[in-house]
């Protein structure tokens, strides 16, 4: 399993682009001879000035390939909660994204 995380810019005036405290993450995990990325993307609520509120939850994006490929065998897929509404926690996103990527290469793609 490899973690990466990356810094989020955020938009504080017009004219300016101010790093986020905010880390997002990224975890890539090996299934049955394919690499399952899972990429967190924060969602944000809007809070009428300029205070940084946290994070309102987040949505899995998933990537497949065969390890070591470049290309990815299927699109990016966007993960939604019930409701479609976001995952609360970064761990409940984390396990959505493998679990629908181990579903994916189970169903379609494993011979």
């Amino acid at each position: 399993m490899r973690v990466k995380l990356r810094l989020s810019h955020i938009f504080v005036s017009r004219d300016r682009v101010v790093p986020s405290p905010v880390l997002t993450m990224e975890r890539t995990y090996k299934y049955k001879g394919f690499a399952v990325t899972v990429i967190l993307e924060p969602v944000w609520e809007a809070s009428g000035n300029v205070t940084l509120l946290p994070a309102h939850g987040y949505v899995p994006i998933v990537h497949i390939k065969a390890a070591g490929a470049i290309r990815p065998f299927v699109p990016p897929i966007r993960l939604a909660g019930d409701g479609k509404q976001p995952f609360p926690t970064q761990a409940e996103a984390l396990m959505a994204g493998f679990s629908a990527g181990q579903r994916l290469i189970d169903d379609t793609l494993a011979e």
